[in-house]
């Protein structure tokens, strides 16, 4: 076992050209991959027979996801071995239209996934794919001094897969930002009450979180992911939909909003909003009357947009059925938490305002989603 820790790329034969390209940008970007066509790049020659090991070592395994890779055997060896040695993994969508089924869903089950499948947006995707490894696994020590191993020549380029259809704005292409998301700069407003010192902040965080976590296994995590999702692309902000999508609990989560001034100690009033929005009232029995912090009924909705408030109603509406049906129609299978498939409609760009959203309402309309619809044209105050 190398002392350096090691990405490890799953993905089916098919297609290796995609594969490779990704991998080559890796190491470009000082990162240690295993693939099992490469045994000869300082990973001690993990070979077929030792790939449960390949498995089990990696810090992250990159799942490339295709119908070939469902049907492969091979690939549910190493699917099966993801399982049982818990390993965290990335999904990506290699294939145009592919929809995870059968035991890939399993494996991969609410997940959020990059989609790779139109190679003009390639680049992009790959960012996306950096920015989370970035996040998520800093502890793998990527090295820009790490040489590209010499036997290894450039990857085939990715116009040998033919022609892609045109990149498509509601799915690849990053929409233009309606004018409520495209410039939040007006956070900070005056806190009704004195202002908290640094330890009662951190104290206020902790008692949240801790909170949160004792309402059980994530029930406010995505609903709070969905509303700070307001502040993405935010100027100066550094929050992305892919970083919000990263976080994995609610105390990290609130910190995001900490690191750019969002919340401060001397205005923790858009986290009042965030717990009010999401019906987390019973917080405040945790928060100490000496801080005298404003009640939540008292404090009016002023930093979020209509448009976030109305997809925050959709996700309290949405019935399992018609998630699953959503789900179907847009490649967006198996997410069981309403909150978490709005975060993937967004991040492929179907649910923007003034523009792809209509098109979605439009969508609702085919089926008759009428409580749906609702939610989504008609803000309840």
């Amino acid at each position: 076992m190398s002392e350096r820790k090691y990405v490890m790329l799953s993905y089916q034969w098919d297609h290796q050209v995609i594969v490779k390209n990704i991998r080559y940008r890796l190491w470009q970007e000082g990162y240690r991959v295993w693939i099992d066509i490469d045994a000869k790049d300082g990973m001690k020659n993990y070979i077929y027979s030792d790939m449960p090991n390949a498995v089990k070592d990696a810090r992250v395994v990159i799942g490339c996801l295709s119908k070939a890779y469902e049907k492969s055997d091979n690939c549910k060896r190493e699917g099966n071995c993801i399982g049982d040695y818990k390993k965290e993994c990335i999904p990506l969508i290699v294939e145009k239209g592919y929809t995870r089924n059968d035991w890939v869903q399993g494996i991969f089950a609410g997940q959020l996934y990059i989609n790779f499948s139109n190679i003009e947006c390639f680049e992009a995707k790959f960012q996306e794919l950096l920015v989370k490894l970035q996040n998520l696994y800093p502890d793998l020590n990527p090295q820009k001094d790490n040489p590209i191993p010499a036997h290894v020549p450039p990857p085939e380029s990715l116009s040998s897969l033919g022609n892609p259809d045109p990149p498509s704005t509601s799915s690849d292409t990053p929409p233009s930002l309606p004018p409520q998301e495209a410039d939040m700069t007006d956070y900070a407003r005056p806190l009704s009450g004195p202002e908290l010192s640094v330890p009662d902040f951190k104290d206020l965080i902790t008692r949240v979180s801790r909170w949160c976590d004792k309402q059980g296994q994530g029930k406010y995590l995505n609903k709070m992911k969905m509303v700070i999702s307001e502040f993405k692309n935010s100027p100066n902000r550094g929050i992305t939909l892919v970083i919000i999508q990263a976080v994995k609990t609610t105390y990290d989560l609130i910190r995001l909003l900490e690191t750019p001034g969002i919340i401060t100690a001397t205005d923790v009033r858009v986290l009042i909003e965030v717990m009010k929005l999401c019906g987390m009232g019973g917080v405040e029995s945790v928060i100490k009357p000496e801080w005298n912090l404003p009640k939540f009924e008292d404090v009016p909705i002023t930093t979020f947009s209509d448009h976030r408030r109305k997809l925050l109603q959709f996700g309290n509406t949405v019935s399992d059925d018609n998630m699953t049906t959503i789900g179907q129609l847009y490649g967006i299978e198996g997410e069981t938490d309403p909150y978490s498939l709005i975060l993937q409609l967004e991040m492929e760009g179907y649910i923007t305002e003034g523009g792809t959203m209509n098109e979605f309402i439009d969508k609702l309309k085919d089926y008759k989603m009428v409580n749906e619809i609702n939610a989504l044209t008609s803000l309840n105050d």
